[in-house]
């Protein structure tokens, strides 16, 4: 059973990539990283660490204290962030 001819596929592959040109397919995908610290200077002594993150990376960072409360990092089996770094030694679990 033949769905599409030679006509046919390279009409879809140009549709295809005038979507990816247009936007609507996204060509790369954002990695989210949660940093966890037991202290908001954290961010300002490793300013570096964290652009190389975010400038160098592209990695999209959000902070969160520890201690604060839950943080979901989880729903169902989906994860809301690819990476987690904890930079809080001085937190201690339960």
């Amino acid at each position: 059973m033949k769905i599409f001819g030679k006509s046919g596929l390279l009409s879809l592959l140009a549709c295809l990539l005038q979507r990816t040109n247009a936007g609507l397919i996204s060509e790369e995908e954002v990695t989210k990283t949660l940093v966890v610290l037991d202290n908001w200077a954290t961010i300002e002594t490793h300013s570096m660490f964290f652009s190389h993150l975010k400038d160098k990376l592209g990695h999209q960072v959000e902070y969160a204290m520890a201690g604060t409360g839950p943080h979901i990092v989880k729903h169902y089996d989906e994860y809301y962030f690819d990476n987690i770094i904890f930079m809080a030694p001085s937190s201690k679990g339960k």
